[in-house]
């Protein structure tokens, strides 16, 4: 199976959007901008395709993305390590609600990077 890792990238980065700009592939970058220090950052990562294909013509594929959401810390002078869970809690519900409203769709256009 010979499909770019890219196009799932893009598409799961556009849906997570509306919740922040601040938006990594692959792995936490070495510098951040100010404002992913100040607010958060999504980090997404994709496990290797899994091909289940049994036959010519007839594919079938897998793959699982993690979305990891890095929320800053209470006191972002010293970075102290406390949690800032208004900050979570807010980005945990946006991110569910994207998720939600994504799984509930029916009939809806299904991503595919080969077409």
């Amino acid at each position: 199976m010979n499909i770019s890792r890219k196009g799932i990238y893009d598409y799961v980065a556009n849906l997570l959007s509306g919740v922040t700009s601040n938006i990594y592939r692959g792995g936490i970058p070495v510098t951040l901008k100010t404002d992913a220090i100040t607010n958060g950052f999504i980090v997404l990562r994709l496990s290797g395709v899994r091909d289940f294909s049994e036959f010519s013509l007839n594919t079938y594929g897998q793959v699982r993305m993690s979305i990891e959401y890095y929320t800053p810390s209470t006191n972002t002078t010293n970075a102290s390590g406390v949690m800032n869970t208004i900050k979570f809690e807010a980005a945990q519900q946006a991110i569910d609600k994207v998720i939600d409203e994504e799984s509930q769709k029916t009939n809806g256009e299904i991503y595919r990077d080969w077409e």
